[in-house]
């Protein structure tokens, strides 16, 4: 059933040719690993997650307007999972590549460190909010509470998303 004999034996067998590598090769060779690559779609993809957040937003608004506050807190469930997937996207993939191939231009990193440290004051307000109301049952008494915070977390999100569309996506660029 199990090859646990071969699977054994392979675990510690050395591969020799490795043993000959200089220090520079060996250090190469991790630092490929490190290095995050250039996705030529990325920026494309980023500004489609942008457009279907926005859909989801307005999802919520009309809800709001045609006082189906039930469907909120499921509607904030999927903005929730779709931001975190953007948010997560954003930071390992465009962050990650910026912060590697900008470090000898100081503006545009500089520029690029005040972006990242904004989206995170934004994405814990956004969050914190997303967590109240997804586990609150929105009703007649308390949804113009729920309005005036959402239409603030909406503000900032547009902004933000425009933002970053005209200024810092044109900073990922493939060195």
């Amino acid at each position: 059933m199990f090859k646990s004999k071969n699977m054994a034996s392979n675990i510690n067998t050395v591969d020799s040719s490795k043993m000959n590598d200089t220090p520079e090769q060996i250090n190469d060779a991790e630092n490929s690993f490190d290095a995050i690559q250039f996705y030529p779609q990325l920026v494309e993809n980023l500004k489609t997650d942008h457009q279907h957040l926005l859909l989801i937003y307005g999802k919520i608004e009309e809800a709001l307007d045609t006082q189906q506050y039930q469907l909120i807190p499921e509607l904030l469930g999927t903005f929730r999972n779709n931001l975190n997937a953007h948010l997560n996207t954003e930071n390992i993939k465009f962050y990650g590549y910026l912060e590697q191939s900008l470090k000898g231009k100081i503006q545009e990193f500089k520029e690029m460190r005040a972006f990242r440290k904004e989206i995170r004051a934004i994405e814990r307000a956004v969050i914190k909010f997303l967590d109240q109301w997804m586990n609150t049952d929105i009703n007649s008494y308390n949804v113009m509470e729920f309005k005036t915070e959402y239409t603030a977390i909406g503000s900032a999100l547009i902004s933000r998303i425009e933002s970053e569309e005209k200024s810092l996506y044109t900073l990922y660029q493939q060195a």
